[in-house]
This record gives C-alpha cells, sequence and structure tokens, in this order.
C-alpha cells in the first residue's frame, strides 16, 4: 500500500540531506543540502500535494467512491481509484476547490471495484483494531486493501497457507489473496 509523502515528512528529509557524509556535512555547515534531494523534492512536490489533497476528500466527503492513490514519480501523475466516475470527478473538483494550487492535470482516474471504506471493513472482521492475541498461535499475520481497490491481500502462517487458500478466495464476495507472511515485530516495521 503505497501512501502519499506527507509535508512533514518531506520536511524531515530535507533536514537529514543536510547530514549527508560529504565535505560540507562532515565540516558541520548546516547550510548544505544535498542538491539531488532537492531536486527530487521539488519534483515530487506537486504530485505529493495532488495526492495528499485527494487523500483528504477521498477519506472525507467521498469515502463512498475512494478506494486508494498511487503516486508514479517516473511519468509525473498521481492514480486516483475510485468506484465512480462521476463521483471521482466530483472529489477531484472538491480537492481543487480545498487546495486551488494543486494541478488537476496531474490526475489519472482509475475504475476500482470496492472502496477503501468496504475494504477496511471486511479487514477488520479478519483483523479486529486493537485486538491484542499471542501472535504464534494466529494464522493472519496481515491484511491490506489492494491499491487498485481489486480485492485484499491476507498474509497467512506459512504452514497454513493451503488450508486457508482451500476455504475460498473470496470474503463477503470481495476477491482475496492469501500470501505467505511473517509476524510482525517492532523490528520488522523498519
Amino acid at each position: 500500500m503505497r501512501r502519499p509523502l506527507l509535508p512533514a515528512v518531506l520536511v524531515l528529509l530535507l533536514a537529514l540531506a543536510g547530514c549527508g557524509a560529504d565535505s560540507d556535512a562532515a565540516t558541520g555547515d548546516p547550510t548544505h543540502t544535498d542538491p539531488a534531494l532537492l531536486a527530487h523534492a521539488k519534483k515530487v512536490a506537486p504530485l505529493n500535494a495532488v495526492a495528499n489533497a485527494l487523500g483528504e476528500q477521498g477519506r472525507g466527503a467521498f469515502a463512498d467512491t475512494y478506494s486508494d492513490l498511487h503516486v508514479d514519480e517516473d511519468h509525473g501523475f498521481v492514480t486516483l481509484y475510485a468506484t465512480d466516475s462521476t463521483r471521482a470527478a466530483k472529489l477531484v473538483a472538491s480537492a481543487k476547490h480545498a487546495h486551488p494550487t494543486i494541478d488537476t492535470a496531474l490526475i489519472h482516474v482509475q475504475h476500482a471495484d470496492y472502496s477503501r471504506k468496504v475494504l477496511d471493513r471486511e479487514i477488520d472482521k479478519i483483523l479486529p483494531v486493537g485486538a491484542v492475541k499471542d501472535a504464534s498461535k494466529e494464522v493472519y499475520y496481515g491484511a491490506s486493501p489492494n491499491t487498485d481497490g481489486s480485492g485484499i491481500t491476507i498474509e497467512v502462517k506459512p504452514s497454513a497457507l493451503s488450508r486457508v487458500r482451500a476455504q475460498g478466495n473470496r470474503l463477503d464476495g470481495i476477491p482475496v489473496t492469501y500470501v505467505p507472511g511473517k509476524i510482525k515485530t517492532a523490528a520488522s516495521w523498519r
């Protein structure tokens, strides 16, 4: 699942750029920033602004149609996955109204079969938020909505993968892909 780079993270990256191992940074020059990092930040800033504006509207008034986003830095556009093209157009217009400086020409709308709201609801049935369990006894290690809104991917204990797959590849009508997973630990999140 890809998420748009938030402005605070961008500021942190710019701050860390001054901590490089080149001669200026090694001497403690706080004014030095890696030119490559600055060029990259400048290149992706319009994409991230669009993604943040779309995500804000998608998680709010347009949760019924919004599925996800993909920022394509290489080709310079943001794909908005939505279940309804008319509502997607309204979502884009609302994002532009809330953030007039975004460039809506950078947005490509693609059809999604399911909204993020529907996919998250199904995931919560498998892995309830806040449920504390003994991870070593669990069969399901994680679940995430597919970026394109086509279904859900569920990480499963490798030894249970065949059994879980045999139970079917749909969850309340939503396509599910089961993949081998690992128990998540704090160190594995990095």
